[in-house]
């Protein structure tokens, strides 16, 4: 995916852009920034050599697009869907309340858990390197 960007600031061989996102960019759903926000800032490498006001192009791969999808929706699921089964089939054995509701609590803590196992690997930059947004004009 190639967006527009305008340069914000620099600061050596960084610089921060504001992308700024099309209507069909808004209106796919997948990220959580919502229609009434078309504009994200970014830190990318300014290789290009790019001044504060220059608009240039910013890339992310689709399949970098789809992998960031898989990791926030995807990866999430399967501990909420094994949550679902171990409440209803297992620990309502051990636990007497409604059957039901157990399942769903036992799946909603673990994809708590499965979210702050991501939070915590992308604050350690797991992700950073290779999900970054590159300046290519």
């Amino acid at each position: 995916m190639i967006e527009k960007a305008t340069v914000l600031s620099t600061n050596g061989n960084k610089a921060i852009v504001v992308v700024q996102r099309t209507t069909a960019c808004a209106s796919c759903g997948q990220c959580m920034i919502g229609k009434e926000n078309l504009k994200v800032e970014a830190e990318v490498e300014n290789h290009i050599n790019a001044q504060i006001g220059d608009v240039v192009d910013v890339e992310l791969e689709l399949s970098r697009v789809l992998s960031a999808s898989m990791i926030a929706y995807g990866i999430p699921f399967a501990p909420f869907f094994i949550g679902c089964v171990l409440g209803y089939y297992v620990l309502n054995h051990f636990i007497t309340i409604n059957r039901d509701f157990l399942a769903i609590l036992t799946g909603v803590i673990l994809i708590a858990a499965s979210y702050l196992g991501i939070r915590r690997m992308d604050k350690k930059g797991l992700f950073k390197q290779r999900f970054s947004i590159k300046m290519i004009k």
